[in-house]
């Protein structure tokens, strides 16, 4: 349970970052599913949305994150 709450404050902390800093992400969920846009709008300290390349508006739940980092185009 401490590893999966340091886990969600790591993924906060990355969330909060790169909202405030307008700076493109590319989210990778648990169930494997990749988002890559900018984050617009932070509903709750769990709660993001984010305007995803392809399917436009998507909310982001802090539980649903495996990882966050800055996009990068091409991918690695």
């Amino acid at each position: 349970m401490i590893n999966n709450e340091y886990q969600n404050n790591a993924i906060k902390e990355k969330l909060d970052f790169f909202y405030a800093e307008k700076v493109a992400v590319h989210i990778s969920k648990h169930n494997r599913e990749f988002l890559n846009g900018k984050l617009v709008e932070k509903k709750s300290d769990n709660i993001f949305v984010i305007d995803e390349r392809n399917k436009g508006l998507v909310s982001v739940f802090v539980s649903e994150v495996f990882d966050v980092e800055e996009f990068r185009e091409g991918g690695e």
